[in-house]
């Protein structure tokens, strides 16, 4: 449990003898693209004391940007010397580490293959790449996504992350760090694995740790894809509230449209001055 160092009592400004309870503020700030109700604690014009949001949980805005990274190695000047536009004819494609046929066909049945052709077979997969554009050279096609990239947030309530992507890397899956006040997790999609650390006084003291292990529905980006369409589906159906919203949706895809401005002008973005250049 985090130590509570400030009480903030605000008041929900709600009409006079209304009844406004937390399953209400729940629902509304769910409905902004909030994970849940911002308080902690609610408490009715009756005087019960309604639990919110978990103590050690924090909620809060980004409200700063910063990026950088480019397209630096996957260019013409750096193709295999031989090379041609389109790896199924390609010469030296056999001593090329980002050959289409090393890429995709190991994969016949499930990603990142499933994306190449809607038929998982061998003969399509190759016809695929003889005419898509998922056999074409990479270091000669028209991509322009940054191969390497770094990305520095800021949130509101002092919070700060990093995200780092890099092509350079044989691990092409994603790793999670949170470092909190009384312990750390770390999650690995790739080995389907949560470690949650407990921290100690000192070097002197075993610290206590637990591997969960995650079972996934084998569906795209380690089981979200499928996921978030369950949960959609679930709220149609009025079984569920969703955990997400087009709110958030919005919120996350304006994170990284300021990203991008970041990158592209070198300056720091705050995300209250972008939104309201969008308007």
């Amino acid at each position: 449990m985090r130590t509570i160092t400030l009480i903030i009592v605000h008041c929900s400004a709600n009409r006079a003898g209304s009844a406004f309870r937390m399953a209400d503020i729940d629902r509304y700030h769910r409905s902004l693209g909030w994970m849940g109700c911002g308080y902690h604690y609610v408490i009715p014009t009756d005087g019960a004391i309604e639990p919110g949001r978990p103590e050690e949980m924090t909620g809060a805005h980004c409200k700063k940007v910063a990026a950088f990274g480019s397209l630096s190695y996957f260019k013409e000047e750096n193709a295999p010397a031989g090379s041609t536009d389109r790896c199924l004819t390609c010469p030296v494609a056999e001593s090329c580490r980002f050959d289409a046929q090393k890429a995709y066909l190991p994969g016949l049945g499930g990603w990142p293959t499933d994306v190449v052709c809607l038929e998982q077979t061998e003969e399509a997969l190759m016809e695929a790449l003889k005419e898509g554009p998922y056999g074409r050279c990479v270091y000669r096609c028209d991509n322009n996504v940054c191969d390497h990239m770094s990305i520095i947030l800021e949130f509101d309530n002092d919070v700060t992350a990093t995200f780092s992507l890099t092509a350079q890397t044989s691990a092409c899956h994603r790793t999670l760090h949170i470092m909190c006040e009384d312990g750390e997790i770390v999650a690995d999609d790739g080995q389907k694995q949560i470690i949650v650390t407990h921290h100690v006084s000192s070097q002197s003291e075993t610290f206590q740790q637990r591997v969960i292990n995650v079972r996934t529905n084998g569906s795209g980006h380690g089981g979200g894809d499928a996921g978030i369409m369950e949960d959609f589906t679930k709220s149609l159906g009025g079984h569920a509230e969703s955990r997400s919203s087009i709110s958030r949706s919005v919120e996350s895809h304006l994170m990284a449209c300021a990203i991008e401005e970041s990158r592209l002008t070198g300056t720091v973005v705050e995300l209250d001055k972008f939104r309201k250049s969008l308007a």
